[in-house]
């Protein structure tokens, strides 16, 4: 449990610094080790399935993070699920 948060940051860098990400995160392919202090460290293994980012969708991935966090998920569903192609652009989500 304690290293869930360094794993989140692990991919949020990926996804919005780097611009690639490791696209098959299952247990098998997460590895813990202990550093020299004896504190557990996280590896990635097998980088076989990786995927681009390109700087528009990283754009609309900290837009779509930053909405969620900040519950506003009117703008998450209207603007950012659209911008990153899960809905249609002129779908009307006032229902949703």
């Amino acid at each position: 449990r304690e290293l869930i948060p360094v794993g989140v940051e692990l991919f949020l860098c990926q996804l919005l610094d780097i611009g690639r990400f490791h696209a098959d995160p299952h247990p098998g392919n997460l590895y813990v080790t202990r550093g020299p202090g004896g504190d557990p460290t996280l590896c990635l293994l097998d980088f076989g399935l990786i995927a681009h980012v390109d700087e528009n969708a990283s754009t609309y991935l900290t837009s779509a993070i930053l909405n969620l966090l900040q519950g506003d998920y009117e703008s998450l569903i209207a603007h950012d699920a659209k911008r990153l192609g899960f809905l249609p652009h002129d779908m009307d989500t006032t229902e949703l």
